[in-house]
């Protein structure tokens, strides 16, 4: 695939994008911004978001790191409007692997993650 464009492509009940296209798909580096104000800056691939990018949702939360597939998946962060921040790996969506989690109260956790969950062997520090 190579780059053919840099355009503009709007959808129906779906936003926008601005960047990169080969053809038709959204491929290469691009802004897409949904209708409820949550909005993707990074890089896409045959229209999927994959490689590095920042996902700001509308409420936001931010999530910046690595995607496959339309999935945080690798290393990442990502910062929930209450003030949570978990720093670490992600698979498929979820933290997965090894992570820092960082409360609004100072306490913090680092270990283990499985399918977004605290998982294994890891320290909880209280503020």
């Amino acid at each position: 695939w190579c780059v053919t464009a840099l355009g503009e492509r709007k959808f129906a009940n779906c936003g926008k994008y601005v960047g990169e296209l080969a053809g038709a798909l959204r491929h290469g580096h691009g802004v897409q911004t949904w209708p409820d104000g949550s909005r993707y800056e990074g890089q896409l691939v045959h229209d999927k978001m994959e490689g590095v990018g920042t996902y700001e949702l509308a409420d936001g939360s931010r999530y910046i790191g690595q995607w496959v597939a339309n999935h945080a998946h690798g290393e990442g962060s990502f910062q929930q409007k209450g003030g949570v921040t978990y720093m670490g790996q992600f698979e498929r969506g979820n933290q997965h692997g090894y992570g820092c989690e960082e409360l609004p109260d100072g306490a913090e956790y680092v270990g283990q993650y499985q399918d977004g969950r605290r998982s294994g062997k890891g320290t909880y520090t209280w503020s």
